[in-house]
């Protein structure tokens, strides 16, 4: 664990770049809540740089946000930005203005230098401010921030943009909502969110995009009150008073945060719905859980975990060599994602391909720990899946076990999966590689005939979300002609 660096891989040019945020996640984890960044005065975000919305040659930040692709070459996500701003003492309603409805405006320089990022835990100190900013993962779909502001005769905030994305792409937010309630001693608010996700993947659902719900409690570490500053929708700002909001494109809420206070905000997301949300800070986040205690029982997970891989005469090993190796293995256990999500009760719950909600483990024959999703199986195939296979086989069976889920709810065997959404991206059929991988090594824990049935059904006739082309040519003359396109040779 001391060799782990979660900043390797979070730079580089195009598709030449990693894609990693250095930010905070357990193992497998779907909230992944970490910096999205941009470059110079003018916050340039290049979306073939920011894939991962982080990119370690950028020097400002936008916003900590809950939710990021792993090494993708497409650009998505970055959910529920948050982000602490300091005005002037009394800032006119043309700072506020400017502040909340143009979000370059609000980006804060930083310093790697300030910067310290390990697995689960990240925090960035921001001087031009007087904040100290932490965040830590404490579950599949939890986190918590911790925001200490200096003392200051200005004014002190903390936005929460429900319309921040990877790409600061306006257009990616659709039908989104904020609610705020304060507690009667103010010393606390609650925070429910959701957006409909239209990102390049995202977009590709039946629908025309995911929606991602969140619930969080923002509360004061000392006797400070919070209260609502302002909210905007729109790219309008709403009355003084407002405590909801509804629009797309642009909408959020700024919260006042008297200088000298330190405030924790515990978040949960989910993609079922805001009362799983609410119930997933429940499970995942027991009362007066903090940075510092969600970050330790973090590491100690990413710790059991890596422990089965060991390095053989380790002390022949330079500290980059060892650095590089264990940086690497880290990575291997970012995705795919958790996909199932926490109930009180104790069992766990996902949507379906269909949109259908399940239960893990409602049929006899699934016996996944966990639903998984977000399967880049062009890249994974044949690189991290059968890694997965020799260091984490209970993972492994479960990715497969997802993809026959997948199969059967949504009538075909996805080649990308995103969230619940086949995103159809790239080509070839490498589930059926999976399948055979798994075959050969003897894994159990799925449906083989129901897997090779769905395969065989995409591969001798045409189907709408098959990886596949050109199946009427392969079945009719035993071959693809060049003619039919380069893509349908594949």
């Amino acid at each position: 664990m001391m060799f782990v660096d979660p900043t390797i891989g979070s730079g580089g040019i195009g598709y030449g770049a990693g894609g990693i945020n250095p930010g905070a996640q357990v193992p497998f984890g779907s909230l992944r809540l970490g910096p999205d960044t941009a470059l110079g005065d003018r916050d340039i975000v290049l979306s073939f740089q920011h894939f991962g919305g982080y990119t370690h040659s950028d020097n400002r930040l936008r916003a900590f946000s809950h939710t990021h692709l792993v090494g993708a070459g497409v650009g998505d996500y970055g959910n529920f930005g948050v982000v602490p701003i300091r005005f002037g003492d009394n800032p006119s309603e043309n700072v506020l203005r400017a502040a909340l409805l143009e979000p370059a405006n609000r980006t804060l320089p930083f310093d790697h230098l300030e910067e310290h990022a390990l697995p689960g835990h990240y925090s960035l100190g921001l001087p031009s401010i007087g904040v100290q900013a932490d965040v830590a993962a404490a579950g599949t779909h939890a986190g918590v921030h911790e925001y200490a502001y200096q003392a200051h005769e200005g004014s002190c905030g903390l936005i929460f943009d429900t319309c921040h994305n990877a790409a600061a792409t306006a257009s990616w937010c659709a039908n989104a909502t904020i609610a705020l309630e304060a507690d009667l001693a103010g010393a606390s608010l609650t925070v429910r969110a959701s957006v409909r996700m239209a990102g390049s993947l995202s977009r590709r659902a039946d629908s025309g995009s995911v929606p991602i719900y969140f619930h969080g409690t923002l509360t004061s570490l000392g006797d400070a009150r919070l209260d609502v500053w302002r909210l905007w929708e729109s790219e309008q700002l709403l009355a003084v008073g407002a405590r909801a909001a509804n629009g797309s494109h642009s909408l959020g809420a700024l919260i006042r945060v008297p200088c000298g206070t330190t405030v924790r905000l515990t978040a949960a997301i989910s993609w079922i719905s805001a009362e799983q949300a609410e119930a997933t800070e429940a499970v995942q986040l027991p009362s007066n859980t903090s940075v510092s205690s969600a970050a330790a029982a973090a590491r100690a997970s990413w710790a059991a975990l890596m422990s089965g891989v060991e390095v053989i005469d380790a002390a022949d090993a330079s500290t980059d060599e060892l650095t590089k190796f264990h940086s690497a293995v880290y990575r291997t256990f970012l995705a795919p994602s958790t996909w199932s999500e926490p109930a009180l009760d104790g069992s766990q719950h996902y949507l379906g391909m269909d949109g259908e909600l399940r239960r893990l483990g409602q049929r006899a024959d699934d016996t996944r720990e966990r639903a998984l999703t977000d399967m880049s199986l062009w890249d994974t195939h044949r690189t991290l899946l059968p890694w997965l296979s020799l260091t984490q086989p209970t993972v492994y069976e479960d990715t497969v076990r997802s993809l026959q889920a997948m199969g059967e709810e949504g009538g075909d065997v996805p080649r990308w999966p995103l969230a619940n959404v086949y995103a159809d991206c790239m080509i070839g059929n490498h589930a059926a590689v999976v399948l055979a991988e798994a075959m050969a090594k003897g894994h159990t824990r799925f449906n083989a005939s129901s897997m090779y049935d769905m395969l065989a059904l995409q591969a001798t006739t045409p189907r709408h979300h098959a990886g596949r082309k050109a199946v009427e040519d392969w079945v009719r003359l035993g071959y693809v002609p060049h003619e039919a396109g380069k893509d349908d040779c594949h």
